[in-house]
């Protein structure tokens, strides 16, 4: 009897902690939602406050507000607060709960040739899907104004800001306690088709949404496989710096990117069709590798664990979601942050669609 009761009382301890957990990544979810749509509000009157300037210098100034703004004090700091003071957790117990954990080295190097995969399966799912779009009469194409000559600073400074700073700062946010909160109530597919669709409204534009909710179901599915946010972190990284150097060697050298990937999406599609189904192959590939990978890394840490009582072999590769085989089963009170989140999400998301037609 005294066994069951503290079974009971161990149950119920679990039920509460993942209950809090629930809760603070839906009001985070609330919170950068709301962070991400008064960042843009801001925006629109940022310039009337400051002196007048050169195109090239006003879109470098913007990407720098706004990404402070939105990544760092929205995505990152926001976020962390929220959880270290309402979890009552300390700074190493938060980054635990968000998956920042280390893995096998070689698994690093696989999460990087799975970016280039993915980069190149990105780049053609968003070109059908602006086709799709221009279909209903959206045009949602926009261009960013470059200083007239290469200069080291500015590649660094936007590999920092559109490469760095979201590889850290959104898989903190999408990839961190908000996956391990909804793995704890959820089955693992339930979690990546959540991630995904969470990870597409996010970025709160139609010309975005659908293939970042692709992007955002494989960053979760590797996070729940690796245990470990590092490798999407990594994928994510690779992806968005490809496609800032991209941009660069079309402005500033005789090879356009642009137009050699327009002219074979437009006039060879067979070609286009074989390079997607090569990158998805690969792709598909390198996540079988890293799955074997991973497992060995498992299995010899948690040897290691049993041998040696070692915490810090535990901590390695078993994640906050397996800690007690006990799944939280949010109420409607529960989701109400998160609802408030997507519809939010939603209906700015909706907004762009539409301003885009006109």
């Amino acid at each position: 009897m005294k066994g069951e009761n503290q079974k009971t009382m161990k149950r119920e301890i679990v039920l509460d902690e993942r209950q809090k957990a629930y809760r603070a990544a839906g009001f985070v979810a609330f919170l950068t939602s709301l962070g991400l749509f008064l960042s843009r509000v801001f925006m629109q009157f940022v310039f009337d406050w400051l002196p007048a300037m050169d195109a090239a210098t006003e879109d470098i100034v913007s990407d720098v507000i706004f990404d402070f703004l939105a990544q760092i004090v929205t995505l990152l700091v926001g976020p962390f607060l929220v959880y270290k003071f309402y979890l009552k957790k300390s700074t190493k117990e938060v980054f635990y709960m968000a998956n920042f954990r280390k893995t096998d080295p070689v698994i690093y190097l696989l999460a990087f040739l799975l970016g280039i995969c993915a980069l190149i399966l990105t780049m053609y799912v968003s070109y059908i899907w602006q086709v799709i779009l221009l279909l209903f009469g959206f045009d949602g194409s926009s261009s960013t104004a470059m200083p007239e000559k290469f200069h080291l600073w500015h590649l660094l400074l936007m590999l920092f800001l559109t490469a760095v700073l979201p590889a850290i700062c959104e898989e903190f946010t999408n990839r961190g306690i908000f996956l391990t909160a909804m793995r704890c109530s959820f089955s693992k597919w339930q979690t990546v088709l959540i991630g995904g669709i969470a990870f597409g409204l996010f970025h709160q534009y139609i010309s975005q949404t659908f293939y970042t909710a692709l992007m955002g179901m494989l960053l979760t599915y590797l996070v729940l496989t690796t245990r470990s946010v590092i490798p999407a972190c990594i994928v994510h990284f690779t992806n968005n710096a490809v496609s800032v150097l991209f941009d660069f060697i079309s402005e500033y050298t005789s090879l356009s990117t642009g137009t050699v990937l327009s002219y074979v999406m437009t006039n060879q599609p067979s070609l286009l069709m074989l390079l997607f189904v090569v990158a998805a192959g690969c792709g598909y590939l390198l996540i079988r590798a890293i799955k074997k990978r991973y497992a060995a890394y498992y299995v010899k840490n948690y040897t290691e664990f049993l041998k040696t009582g070692n915490q810090k072999y535990y901590d390695n590769v078993l994640p906050a979601w397996e800690m007690g085989d006990v799944r939280y089963r949010p109420t409607l009170r529960d989701n109400a942050f998160l609802i408030a989140a997507i519809i939010l999400t939603a209906a700015y998301t909706v907004l762009t669609f539409v301003t885009g037609l006109f």
